[in-house]
């Protein structure tokens, strides 16, 4: 893979994961119970995540990517809980996650992580 190619998914991860907190906000306000709570909490179900398993282990196992790939389980072990307790109808304890500091730590430090890795390649 080239590394404009690698910038441009770094790129799109960025986006996707971002739209996370809009998605669980509107199915928690929605009332949704059906949310498909043990993908959510897997980091290899989502494009990027398939994306991250799939690169090749030299580029994988830089610090870089290290560093994304932890955080990005994280956040999903953290967007699942969430979508749990949509699921479970605790629709105000949903809310609350969403705008607490627990979910903004992970989303801030993933953004960060794939910034940082996207401006290492050269």
């Amino acid at each position: 893979m080239n590394t404009q190619d690698m910038r441009d998914e770094l790129n799109d991860a960025l986006g996707r994961h971002a739209a996370w907190k809009l998605r669980l906000r509107e199915a928690a306000i929605a009332g949704e119970t059906d949310l498909p709570v043990d993908m959510i909490k897997r980091e290899d179900c989502c494009k990027f995540g398939k994306w991250l398993q799939g690169l090749p282990a030299e580029t994988r196992n830089s610090p870089e990517a290290q560093a994304v790939h932890e955080l990005h389980a994280n956040f999903h072990l953290i967007a699942g809980g969430v979508a749990a307790q949509i699921a479970s109808g605790q629709t105000e304890g949903a809310l609350a996650a969403l705008n607490g500091q627990v979910y903004k730590n992970s989303t801030d430090s993933l953004a960060r992580a794939v910034t940082r890795w996207r401006m290492s390649l050269t």
